[in-house]
């Protein structure tokens, strides 16, 4: 089964997350604004939604991870990249944002972090083991 990601990143990181990605699966769909997300989140269907919280200017993270909720409700995982720690753990202590992902990365963080929480998340929603 190829695994079905959306990646929406700032451009700091955006090729180096793309290029992870890839070890996962051939099918990461890049989109570097709300409106370009919009477009292929009412064309598409994901598994994994990968969400920088600020990726085409401020909060436009959590309005994408939003408008995944309302459409697909929790049949696609959802994981927020915070830029820090601290906003990480003040997200998971907020119910505003804690019902808009299902796991939370503050940078810096490793491929390995990265990729394994996408494992998690397959099993965990989608009883997807190892790409399978």
């Amino acid at each position: 089964m190829d695994i079905k990601i959306m990646l929406a990143s700032g451009p700091e990181e955006r090729d180096f997350l793309h290029a992870v990605l890839l070890r996962k699966t051939s099918s990461v769909t890049v989109v570097s604004s709300l409106y370009e997300a919009n477009i292929y989140l009412s064309e598409g269907q994901f598994h994994v939604a990968i969400v920088d919280e600020n990726f085409s200017g401020l909060n436009t993270g959590w309005e994408l991870a939003s408008k995944f909720r309302q459409k697909f409700g929790t049949k696609v995982s959802i994981i927020i990249l915070a830029r820090d720690k601290e906003h990480a753990y003040r997200y998971f202590g907020q119910i505003k944002y804690s019902q808009l992902f299902d796991w939370i990365l503050a940078f810096p963080f490793s491929e390995d972090q990265l990729l394994g929480e996408i494992d998690r998340r397959l099993i965990v929603q989608h009883n997807i083991r190892n790409g399978s």
